[in-house]
């Protein structure tokens, strides 16, 4: 599908207020990164950095936030083994998204959304409305808005925790990083990850072949993990740009 280039577009602002560890701070072998918004951080990313430290005592954490309340950037200031950076959401993107979903006039890609929308939400109707649009196309302007933009915010966020990854590596070359998703929980020490040094990324896989787990992905300090990062976060940008989210 192409989308209309949306002229004014802004993804973010993106800010890393603190990018580098305390030099009073411990000596920081790894680094464990994850990305979240504000509810999903109080949730679930405190409980994750607790749990690291508890039983990772020289590793690093840095987190990346969606807007995020000042009482929570006051928290990662505090914490010397803890770095972060941050964005504030453009919501008038999430809003052209919106309207190029419901314009567009490929019917596979509003019938694989609602599709997903059924799996997520439990939305019977949502899986009405993707049977309907084969043979009534307008029926998709009833569509659940509020549950598509907040859809769309997180296909972006999934997104987008790889192009700031991409800005992270450059930073920390001497350092591996791996990669969790926010509702992780460490119960026990990490495993030595200098055996997978001859990968350049490292992917965890389900029971199931062909599926990967993008939510796990460990990146020893190789010179080839930055031209696949590189690669990837150029081709998520020329995304956005356009206003595709799928």
């Amino acid at each position: 599908m192409t989308c209309k280039k949306l002229a004014s577009f802004k993804p973010n602002n993106i800010f890393f207020s603190k990018f580098f560890f305390d030099e009073k701070s411990k000596k920081i072998d790894s680094i464990l990164f994850f990305a979240a918004d504000e509810g999903y951080f109080n949730l679930y990313g405190r409980k994750l950095i607790r749990s690291l430290f508890k039983h990772n005592k020289s590793w690093g954490v840095h987190v990346h936030l969606y807007d995020p309340s000042k009482k929570t950037l006051n928290f990662l200031n505090k914490n010397k083994s803890l770095t972060y950076s941050y964005e504030i959401l453009n919501n008038q993107f999430f809003m052209d998204v919106l309207d190029s979903f419901l314009n567009s006039k490929n019917i596979s890609w509003q019938q694989d959304t609602l599709m997903k929308l059924k799996a997520f939400y439990r939305s019977r109707f949502c899986n009405i409305l993707a049977r309907c649009i084969n043979f009534i196309p307008a029926c998709i302007y009833f569509s659940p808005k509020k549950i598509l933009i907040k859809h769309f915010r997180i296909i972006y966020f999934a997104c987008q925790r790889f192009v700031i990854l991409n800005e992270i590596i450059k930073n920390y070359n001497n350092l591996g990083v791996l990669s969790l998703d926010a509702d992780s929980l460490i119960n026990k020490a990490l495993p030595n990850f200098s055996r997978y040094k001859k990968y350049d990324i490292s992917i965890a896989k389900s029971s199931c072949a062909y599926v990967f787990m993008a939510g796990v992905i460990w990146m020893p300090h190789s010179g080839r993990r930055s031209n696949f990062l590189d690669y990837l976060s150029k081709k998520i940008n020329n995304k956005f740009s356009h206003g595709q989210l799928y």
